[in-house]
């Protein structure tokens, strides 16, 4: 490759980085190019990009990234949880592969701890979900101990109205 086509591929490598939400690092030695490929397709499916990029060309691009080995880069600039459990669920089922290196998520590192962590975690609906569900259970319950406030109420003026007109009192 020509000096000039590398410095142009290290620029887009550095504006990519720039953009990226989450980027995981993982070893992709042993997978065949059609394994590659699904994960790939699975990966854009959910906002994911896979990159190999030469650790050399990505050390020049950011001297903080910088492994040993063939490195597979998956790239998020929206959902930074979606592709690395595309990444996981891929390797679960292909004995292991890739091997998950390490991760970036929104200018912090992470380690194969945190990334397991964040693997564990529910979907992004599901976290929504809970959230509403958790928020509108208070409101509920101050919604209903305020009409029964207004019923009472209404009862009791009831009751004194009959009292004024020398009705019965209950």
């Amino acid at each position: 490759m020509a000096n000039q086509q590398k410095l142009q591929l290290v620029r887009l490598l550095q504006e990519r980085l720039q953009k990226a939400k989450a980027l995981y690092f993982a070893d992709y030695q042993k997978l065949t190019a059609s394994q590659v490929n699904e994960l790939r397709q699975s990966l854009k499916g959910v906002g994911g990009d896979l990159k190999v990029i030469k650790n050399t060309l990505l050390e020049k691009a950011d001297p903080q990234y910088s492994f040993k080995g063939p490195t597979a880069i998956i790239l998020s600039e929206e959902d930074a949880i979606s592709p690395l459990k595309t990444l996981a669920k891929f390797s679960e089922t292909n004995n292991g592969l890739p091997q998950i290196k390490g991760g970036w998520l929104e200018g912090v590192w992470l380690t194969i701890e945190d990334i397991k962590e964040l693997i564990k975690l529910p979907r992004k609906e599901v976290l929504l979900t809970r959230l509403v569900s958790d928020f509108s259970q208070p409101l509920t319950h101050f919604v209903l101990t305020l009409s029964e406030v207004e019923k009472r109420l209404i009862l009791a003026l009831a009751e004194v109205s009959k009292k004024k007109q020398g009705g019965e009192v209950q």
